[in-house]
């Protein structure tokens, strides 16, 4: 196979360069060399100039990864993954289909063409009704923790409400542990390896955003829940985050489905033992 890494042109970060490296080295080490291209790289007048089978998107261009797909090359993730995933409203919507998968009460914002200067009380007063304080509004697209708002009032609100004014995003219910949430990494459909990552000075569990990772047990429920939504989202590779709700008359543990990530990076995770980059690279290289 010929293969190529496509990072975003725009976007530097540690996590990134680790996983890139870890990815060409597993390829290396199979005999495989892998180039690293960015966007632009990857748009030659003449698609032939590519020569590659195969492109691994550490990326969520989708509508690269749609062109990419049209020259024949198969894409890891696929442009329909890229697109579910980044848009955390669609993926909300394709969980919600699965039978006995517990997922955050979620509501999209309206459609705003332009951004306002003045809140929309009758909306907010339907999430407020509908999901109650404290919740939080974030980006449909965003990342790293990034666009996160946790608001405890109205007028907490409808500041993030304006903040967002004129962007799409999403209003949830906020649960779970202050925090701290569980991810499992999912390769070829299978859970690979399990985290909690827990941050004591945010709600923000992100490492980006001083989060710490720390080893979890995968039980089989979180296997086979990971795992069921892995599928449904058609991932190659990548995160399912979940929340952690304590029922108090049990004591059990209630895993809540937050959100998927079609280009999670792992170097927290391999810092606790796992080779997710190994697992990765095993599953590309069989489908050649």
């Amino acid at each position: 196979m010929q293969g190529k890494i496509i990072k975003n042109r725009y976007f530097k970060n540690t996590s990134l360069d680790y996983s890139i490296e870890r990815l060409k080295k597993c390829f290396l080490d199979k005999g495989v060399k892998i180039d690293t291209f960015d966007s632009v790289a990857m748009l030659p007048l003449d698609p032939a100039q590519l020569k590659c089978d195969a492109a691994i998107m550490l990326d969520k261009d989708k509508s690269l990864a749609t062109w990419l797909e049209k020259q024949n090359i198969q894409v890891f993730n696929s442009s329909h993954s890229i697109e579910i995933c980044d848009n955390k409203f669609f993926t909300y919507l394709e969980v919600v289909k699965l039978e006995g998968v517990k997922i955050v009460p979620t509501i999209s914002s309206p459609k705003q063409f332009l951004s306002v200067n003045k809140a929309d009380t009758a909306f907010l007063d339907l999430v407020v009704k509908q999901l109650s304080f404290p919740l939080v509004v974030k980006k449909c697209s965003s990342s790293l923790g990034e666009n996160l708002f946790l608001v405890k009032d109205y007028t907490e609100l409808k500041k993030a409400h304006l903040a967002l004014s004129g962007i799409e995003h999403i209003y949830q219910k906020y649960l779970g542990e202050f925090g701290s949430d569980i991810r499992v990494y999912t390769v070829g459909g299978q859970a690979v390896a399990c985290c909690k990552r827990t941050n004591e000075t945010s709600f923000i569990s992100n490492v980006e955003k001083g989060g710490k990772v720390s080893h979890y047990e995968l039980s089989q429920e979180l296997k086979q829940i990971a795992e069921l939504i892995a599928k449904q989202l058609k991932l190659d590779f990548g995160s399912i985050d979940f929340l952690l709700e304590k029922n108090k008359k049990s004591n059990k543990v209630n895993y809540i489905f937050l959100e998927a990530n079609s280009n999670a990076f792992f170097k927290g995770l391999e810092s606790l033992g796992y080779s997710i980059a190994e697992k990765i690279v095993e599953y590309i290289c069989k489908k050649f």
